[in-house]
């Protein structure tokens, strides 16, 4: 029946019966019921109101105003009427899975799982209720009750989609990133147009590195949704995977016209402008993200790393403390940050820094490397030694790691060591300007006839600004009591590092061996000044021989 008959029919009764109140109680709820249908929220409410005037105890009418009051946005009040609604009727699963949404909306997850349990226990096959209950329980972090739920959900409703949907995407989550493929194919299969499943099934193609299928089920859910921020976003992040920084912008761009509120898509296209140069356009859009979502702590680090390349370790320190406050369980902005303030001189607080990181996440190989350099500088050289262990175990192959550990050994005095952990390094990268350096330093203080060729070898592989290869052969002349052929290395380390302790050091012992102690002592005091522990590492590196007492 039309509504506007249905409408005629409850005004007949209204007007029939005016004597009996549970009759005019039920045409009013009847009228209120067909008004808030057509869209006449403020005539259905006062309809509503007056039923339960003439009958306080009429469920459906308290039921049917809650469901009104939440369609009109009055969240508060309508959680009110459902449990009016319960309280007249405890039977009624329906009010118990709509307050439960209610509540779910409102993030009190655990009232709603409660008032879905209820729902449930009422109504075993109520699919609203079990899909609720699911997407409850996922948000509180049990994804194998949600998937339990699903399960039940999809017997109950076998062709709805959300079900499957969320099933998909749970198995997901899970990690059983096989049954979640052949989930969203599945319900690909049943709605080729659902660009969202096509979307999801891109996602775990990307995540396995099949690149090409990823990028054919993000074109394809593009065609079916028209511009989906989301799919562009995704997109994206696979072309960035892939090497296609201008692909990326261009996703990110379209993303962010389609939805400039779109935080992840701010942050996402600053980061690929970092890694392709451009860190104060990289800054502008993490600024942006951060404005749209202060709480948000991937652009704050992000922006912690723009600032570091640029140059600027203070307010890289600050982004990294922000990320920190926003996000205290990840370890990434803490290893950032101690490695900075490493860079600033606070070893004691990177020390700290990196501790916190391992504490966070113990297999973390990058927090052990950084943790073993400071403790190296620190003269913790037991400590640093075995954090270079944990990170050798992890991943040996790792140039900086090895370089790290070698480093470690000479200062241990034991270049024989520090020679075969280089030499592992050596066989993967015969050119590494560092390797090659400290290799012959190791060799210098053995006194092997390798350690010139080795030096020279490093000096030939250098690049500009690395001061270490001509640092290490002037080194090696001072080694071997040749001050005059050191001087000219020493000169061309300051030239490549103008504020280099280390080559001012040398300069020092070199000035010693010549018996010009005024000029030794001078620029012994500007390289402590440069880096009050500038002793330690020389001799760390050198030995004692090369130590000024």
């Amino acid at each position: 029946m039309p509504a506007a008959r249905r409408l005629v029919a409850c005004e007949w009764l209204l007007h029939a019966d005016r004597e009996n109140p549970l009759d005019l109680a039920w045409a009013l709820n009847r009228r209120g019921g067909i008004r808030m249908q057509a869209g006449d929220h403020a005539g259905a409410l006062a309809d509503f109101d007056a039923a339960l005037r003439q009958d306080p105890r009429q469920a459906a009418a308290s039921f049917n105003r809650a469901m009104l009051l939440a369609r009109m946005g009055r969240e508060t009040e309508a959680e009110a009427a459902f449990g009016a609604a319960i309280a007249l009727d405890p039977q009624d699963a329906g009010a118990w899975r709509e307050r439960g949404d209610l509540r779910r909306v409102a993030d009190r997850l655990a009232d709603a799982e409660a008032d879905f349990d209820e729902a449930i226990r009422l109504a075993p096959g109520d699919v609203e209720a079990l899909l609720l209950r699911a997407i409850t329980r996922g948000l509180r972090g049990s994804p194998a009750g949600a998937l339990a739920d699903l399960d039940d959900a999809a017997r109950q409703g076998p062709d709805r989609r959300d079900v499957a949907y969320y099933r998909a995407l749970t198995l997901r989550r899970l990690g059983r990133d096989i049954e979640a493929a052949a989930a969203f194919t599945a319900l690909i299969d049943r709605f080729p147009q659902d660009f969202e499943a096509l979307r999801g099934r891109g996602e775990l193609h990307r995540l396995a590195g099949r690149h090409v299928l990823a990028e054919a089920d993000y074109g394809e859910a593009l065609r079916h949704s028209g511009p989906d921020p989301w799919t562009f976003v995704n997109r994206g992040i696979l072309r960035r995977a892939r090497g296609d920084a201008a692909g990326a912008v261009a996703d990110f761009d379209a993303a962010i016209r389609l939805d400039p509120a779109l935080s992840q898509a701010w942050n996402l296209r600053g980061t690929v402008r970092l890694e392709t140069g451009d860190p104060r356009g990289a800054i502008a859009d993490f600024d942006e993200a951060l404005r749209l979502d202060p709480s948000y702590a991937s652009p704050a680090f992000n922006r912690g790393n723009a600032w570091r390349a640029l140059g600027e370790p203070r307010q890289a320190v600050a982004d990294y403390t922000l990320a920190i406050r926003l996000s205290p369980d990840d370890a990434g902005p803490r290893v950032n940050r101690g490695a900075t303030r490493a860079g600033l001189g606070d070893l004691v607080g990177a020390e700290a820094d990196f501790s916190d990181a391992i504490r966070l996440s113990p297999r973390l190989a990058p927090a052990y490397l950084n943790r073993a350099g400071v403790r190296r500088v620190l003269r913790n050289l037991d400590g640093a030694a075995a954090d270079a262990d944990v990170a050798l175990r992890a991943r040996g192959w790792h140039a900086e790691t090895r370089i790290e550990h070698a480093r470690i050994l000479l200062a241990r005095n034991d270049p024989a060591a520090a020679i075969i952990s280089l030499d592992v390094l050596l066989g993967r990268q015969p050119q590494h300007a560092m390797a090659l350096a400290l290799g012959c330093i190791a060799r210098g203080r053995l006194g092997q006839a390798e350690a010139r060729p080795t030096c020279d070898r490093a000096v030939q592989t250098a690049p500009e600004g690395f001061d270490m290869a001509h640092l290490a052969r002037a080194g090696l002349a001072l080694l071997n009591d040749d001050a005059a052929a050191a001087l000219p290395d020493i000169a061309e380390a300051l030239r490549r590092q103008p504020n280099g302790a280390e080559p001012m050091y040398l300069r020092a012992v070199a000035a010693a061996r010549e018996n010009r102690l005024g000029a030794s002592d001078r620029d012994r005091a500007a390289a402590r000044a440069r880096d009050p522990r500038v002793d330690d590492l020389v001799s760390d590196l050198f030995g004692a021989a090369l130590r000024l007492d």
